[in-house]
């Protein structure tokens, strides 16, 4: 499920923020960080991180499998990113 959200006018230290963002991610238990990228995208900076879950469980439909968070943008104008993964969130199951 992707979450969507522009942020102006606001000053915000952008490292600060995914720093952040980082540590919550390393501090949920069950959730690795697996990929952290800092790059530029049609002249804009951006920062993203994705979290996956250790392993797969036991009432495992519709469990949060993965996290990816990025954050696109300058201090005063930066766009923020969420999508969530769940196991067999995208499988049409018949009779369940």
């Amino acid at each position: 499920m992707p979450l969507v959200k522009r942020y102006m006018n606001l000053s915000t230290d952008l490292e600060s923020l995914y720093k952040g963002i980082v540590k919550e991610l390393q501090d949920t238990e069950g959730l690795n960080v697996v990929n952290q990228l800092k790059g530029e995208i049609n002249g804009r900076p951006f920062r993203s991180v994705t979290a996956a879950r250790e392993s797969i469980p036991r009432a495992f439909v519709g469990a949060l499998r993965e996290v990816a968070v990025t954050i696109t943008g300058e201090p005063d104008d930066f766009l923020l990113e969420v999508h969530t993964g769940a196991w067999f969130s995208n499988l049409a199951m018949p009779g369940v």
